[in-house]
């Protein structure tokens, strides 16, 4: 997102012509009176502000008036201008710089063959035992830091992570924590209930519908046969579990797979019903009108059943029984 810069001027209280250390300091200022944990939206809104205003910084025509010290700032090799940023002490020494900090450095570790949530856990409890979280401020804002950085999509690793992060901070159970987060805290919450719900089916199910997502990650298109029987287990995730879907596996290419498959078979897909036990044939796929009327059947025995029981005593959530989870 790229704010106007008149925009990003205002929201950090200064005039055309600022220097980059004046847009540092600003910016500074303005981060001690945000609550992260409360308003993450504001955050992103001054980081973008930040970011347009130092960008314009450097360059000679953004601001009406540049004087010649700007000029020659701006025209120092960028690694140079990282290293003056980074040596502002009201930057360093702020809490939720420094969170912001050891979130990157557990961004970078992501990018190793990450694929348990052990893996994941010992990453976690490495970032929270850094030094840099040792004040409870910085360790409120990494908590938020992370919920933001989960719910903005998926990347490699953040299949476990979201796992073991829901451990880390609790939010399985201690949902009041869960929504103090804001936005991103309703968000996750919602994407928790999705997760909670897609381990409530039958075990062979979960393992079935593991495997489809863990494809979903490999960036290969698959073939035209795995297509064909496994679209149709893609297509049901989206729209049962689309939010935690979103989040723990590249969900756009289902739109783009499907395209390639329309296009292979010269028209769109027609829909299958998946089965749990075997790899559906040909013959299988001839008898769907009978099948659909076997479900249809099952679904309506199994709501009368259903209406008959006594509701939960304990309405709360449930710890999420142990499934493979490098798969989902």
């Amino acid at each position: 997102m790229q704010l106007p810069l008149s925009i990003a001027l205002q929201l950090l209280g200064l005039e055309s012509g600022s220097d980059e250390r004046l847009i540092r300091r600003a910016y500074a200022r303005r981060l001690k009176q945000i609550d992260l944990a409360k308003d993450p939206d504001a955050f992103q809104e001054l980081r973008y502000a930040y970011e347009a205003a130092l960008g314009a910084s450097t360059s000679p025509t953004a601001f009406e008036e540049v004087d010649d010290e700007e000029t020659k700032q701006s025209e120092l090799p960028a690694a140079t201008r990282a290293v003056e940023i980074s040596a502002d002490p009201l930057l360093e020494t702020s809490p939720l710089s420094q969170s912001l900090a050891v979130l990157e450095t557990l961004k970078g570790e992501l990018g190793m063959a990450l694929k348990t949530e052990a893996q994941a856990k010992n990453l976690l409890d490495k970032a929270m035992a850094d030094p840099r979280l040792g004040h409870l401020d910085a360790q409120q804002h990494f908590e938020a830091l992370l919920a933001q950085s989960l719910c903005q999509g998926w990347q490699p690793g953040h299949e476990v992570l979201f796992q073991a992060a829901c451990r880390q901070f609790d939010w399985l159970h201690d949902k009041p924590r869960l929504l103090r987060l804001g936005s991103v805290g309703e968000l996750l919450d919602f994407a928790i209930l999705q997760w909670l719900s897609f381990l409530d089916q039958p075990e062979a199910v979960v393992r079935r519908q593991s495997l489809v997502i863990q494809r979903l990650r490999n960036p290969e298109t698959p073939t035209k046969q795995w297509l064909r029987e496994e679209l149709f287990i893609l297509d049901l995730l989206a729209q049962r579990h689309g939010f935690w879907l979103k989040l723990i596996a590249p969900i756009e290419r289902i739109d783009a797979w499907r395209k390639t498959y329309e296009t292979q078979m010269g028209g769109p897909r027609r829909p299958t019903v998946p089965t749990y036990d075997s790899v559906p044939t040909e013959s299988e796929s001839s008898s769907l009108p009978g099948l659909l009327a076997a479900v249809c059947l099952w679904v309506f025995l199994l709501s009368k059943c259903s209406s008959l029981e006594a509701p939960a005593a304990n309405s709360s959530r449930l710890e999420p029984r142990t499934i493979s989870t490098a798969t989902a």
